[in-house]
């Protein structure tokens, strides 16, 4: 472990590092750039620039954000269950092997996850590549009238306006569509970080 003295020394380096980050950042999000260039130097000191690297360093280009173009985006499909075979209670039989049967249960009023379900839906049904990006898509999709749509009596499928602040931030910090969308929606796999967490 470094002694004190070595850590007093290393930090206007670990601040450098830090500020290059941060201006990488705000070029990124500006999307004013043609293009950012990645430099970095014999010593391995990085830069970002919206100029050619010198000559004396390595240089990755990365292209600018685009703004999201308005595209038209399709509320999810209703499902038809009235051609279904019913149950003595009218419930709809979705399959049967031998005794058993597996019937769609009536459900109350729609709840968080099936607000997150209807906007990943309208989402990722409206994206094409090369015609439709994910950007696109959820920047164009309804927004919800309200932070907790399920509440709404009038309730049609929308997205919140959390959830797109995150996809958002999440795609000016670097992260690619489809890792924003469900960092966004679904937390990556960590629900409480989603955008509208459970509970």
């Amino acid at each position: 472990m470094p002694d004190r003295m070595t850590r007093n020394a290393m930090a206007p380096a670990r601040r450098a590092g830090w500020m290059a980050a941060l201006v990488a950042l705000l070029l990124l999000a500006s999307g004013a750039h043609a293009e950012l260039h990645k430099c970095q130097d014999a010593s391995g000191r990085v830069t970002y620039t919206d100029q050619a690297c010198p000559s004396t360093s390595t240089s990755t280009a990365t292209p600018a954000a685009r703004a999201p173009k308005r595209v038209e985006v399709a509320p999810p499909p209703q499902t038809d269950l009235s051609g279904l075979p019913k149950d003595a209670q009218g419930r709809p039989i979705l399959s049967r092997s031998g005794d058993a049967t597996i019937v769609l249960e009536p459900r109350g009023a729609p709840g968080p996850t099936n607000v997150l379900a209807a906007c990943s839906s309208m989402v990722t049904r409206c994206y094409k590549p090369g015609e439709r990006e994910l950007d696109d898509c959820f920047a164009s999709a309804p927004r919800c009238a309200s932070a907790r749509p399920w509440e709404d009596p009038a309730y049609k499928p929308c997205c919140p306006e959390a959830c797109w602040r995150q996809y958002d931030a999440q795609r000016k910090a670097g992260a690619t569509p489809q890792r924003a969308l469900d960092k966004a929606l679904f937390g990556g796999g960590s629900p409480a970080q989603s955008c509208l967490p459970p509970g």
